[in-house]
């Protein structure tokens, strides 16, 4: 029965990854001082589809001055890296997985931070990469099916916007839009960090496992 279930929801590294000023280190050593940055970072594998990046990367206006940064690994990326090749786009830029201890960097250098999620994978995964974007403090842009928990986090929270997964002129829209509204990316990266604040405290998580196993004890 319902009464033996209990559920904890999972959380991010926010002890880990502080919110910080987009001037960090590995922006300039990267040589990205000057441009806008939408970031997708962690696995592009099956349950994400490499296209909506490599599209973002072409539709965008160029008077947004925004490159499409991928820290990744994973088959999708591995198609990213042979498309490049054949037909090099400067939008695009393609980097290896970072470690957990350069990822604060990478997310903080972030204007726009980007997940994705293929529609057969939005009833059972919830990317744990979503939950560590709203530690960073930015607005998150989504493909993913409406349904999917993370999907409805975001949007129930007002952290960013949410487009269907083969949604590919809405997904670069919304990335137009918070590049073009800086008040709007402002408002929706505070209520990023503010959530991840109030939620994933990890002597609270701590307490409600312990509560778990004590109910089973006594």
């Amino acid at each position: 029965s319902n009464k033996n279930i209990s559920t904890i929801k999972n959380w991010g590294s926010i002890s880990e990854i502080p919110e910080i000023s987009k001037k960090t280190n590995w922006r300039m050593q990267n040589n990205l001082e000057q441009n806008s940055l939408a970031i997708y970072t962690g696995t592009l594998a099956l349950k994400h589809n490499p296209n909506m990046l490599e599209t973002l990367s072409n539709k965008l206006p160029s008077h947004l001055n925004t490159k499409v940064i991928i820290t990744a690994e994973g088959v999708g990326m591995e198609k990213l890296r042979q498309n490049n090749k054949k037909h090099q786009n400067n939008n695009l830029v393609l980097k290896n997985l970072v470690s957990m201890q350069e990822l604060p960097e990478v997310l903080g250098s972030a204007d726009i931070l980007l997940a994705l999620l293929e529609r057969d994978a939005g009833n059972f995964s919830v990317p744990s990469k979503v939950l560590n974007y709203l530690c960073a403090g930015r607005p998150i842009v989504m493909a993913a099916p409406k349904e999917n928990q993370a999907a409805r986090l975001i949007h129930a929270i007002g952290a960013g916007i949410v487009v269907e997964p083969d949604d590919s002129e809405g997904f670069s829209n919304a990335v137009a839009f918070y590049m073009s509204n800086p008040n709007h990316s402002i408002i929706a990266g505070q209520r990023a960090r503010t959530y991840a604040e109030e939620n994933f405290n990890i002597d609270k998580i701590s307490n409600d496992f312990l509560k778990v196993f004590e109910d089973l004890l006594y």
